[in-house]
């Protein structure tokens, strides 16, 4: 049975300000029309916690979540599991409709890399339309280069539903309820991506104590439906990578072209550069 946190509901109205520095909170809005469109993200405890990293995300009136989890993942090279970002070294600051998620030392200790998450919220020109952009930075931190694989996991309950149907088109999932009220969930670049159900696949595969990789699992027809991406890269020493990951509730997210219009197209050219 899926329970949400009960201090995410309170938050979402402002409640616990004084504590969200430590349980690790974005939370953000943009109001264009009607509702403001509400996205928080809230880290676990602990990189091998056996939950996923809760989320809403709101896309104005009426005010129905969209997202039940939104987990970010890393492994590297020699690692014998995947490892969940969590509070640990993580700093957040939300202001207005944009957020970061800062581990300047990395998500662990003596960790060979830095990460920084960008969040920005734009609420659609429609009632009912939003789209959240999510960037992720790593910069290897050590003398010699690393190989890195980074995940990102979504549940989604479109239209606060768990009967969604789930199609992939190359690094773009379409996820449809019944009455039509779509999402789109996007891995620009992505070596790899996974559909599956909740409490299943992709989930249990980045939560158990075993390397994964993703791949199959569309379509999903009728189902409570999450999915994931998977990103491979190689960063030399002293040099970082940016990937993009987008979220969008019934409109169409950006294709990579786009991005300029976001002011990201600089940030996606360097991280290509620095693939291999």
């Amino acid at each position: 049975m899926k329970t949400k946190k009960i201090f995410r509901a309170a938050a979402a109205f402002g409640a616990f300000a004084l504590s969200q520095q430590a349980l690790a909170v974005i939370n953000i809005s943009n109001t264009v029309s009607g509702g403001a469109a509400n996205f928080i993200s809230t880290a676990v405890a602990t990189t091998t916690n056996t939950n996923l990293s809760d989320a809403n995300f709101h896309a104005g009136a009426p005010q129905v979540d969209h997202v039940w989890d939104y987990a970010w993942f890393w492994r590297l090279a020699g690692d014998t599991r995947e490892f969940q970002f969590s509070t640990v070294g993580a700093v957040d600051s939300s202001v207005g409709n944009s957020g970061t998620r800062t581990y300047a030392t990395g998500p662990f200790a003596g960790a060979p890399f830095s990460a920084v998450f960008s969040y920005l919220l734009t609420d659609g020109p429609v009632v009912g339309q939003a789209l959240l952009n999510t960037t992720l930075t790593i910069t290897n931190t050590s003398a010699n280069a690393i190989t890195i694989s980074l995940f990102n996991y979504l549940d989604a309950d479109v239209a606060g539903a768990a009967n969604d149907t789930g199609v992939l088109a190359g690094d773009t999932a379409t996820i449809t309820d019944a009455g039509g009220t779509f999402m789109q969930y996007q891995g620009i670049g992505a070596t790899g991506a996974q559909g599956g159900v909740f409490g299943g696949t992709p989930g249990s595969l980045l939560l158990n104590a075993a390397v994964d990789n993703l791949t199959g699992g569309y379509p999903q027809n009728n189902v409570d439906f999450c999915g994931a991406f998977q990103w491979d890269l190689v960063i030399g020493a002293g040099q970082s990578a940016t990937i993009f990951n987008n979220v969008s509730i019934n409109q169409a997210v950006p294709a990579p072209g786009a991005l300029a219009l976001l002011g990201l197209a600089g940030l996606v050219g360097r991280s290509r550069r620095r693939r291999v």
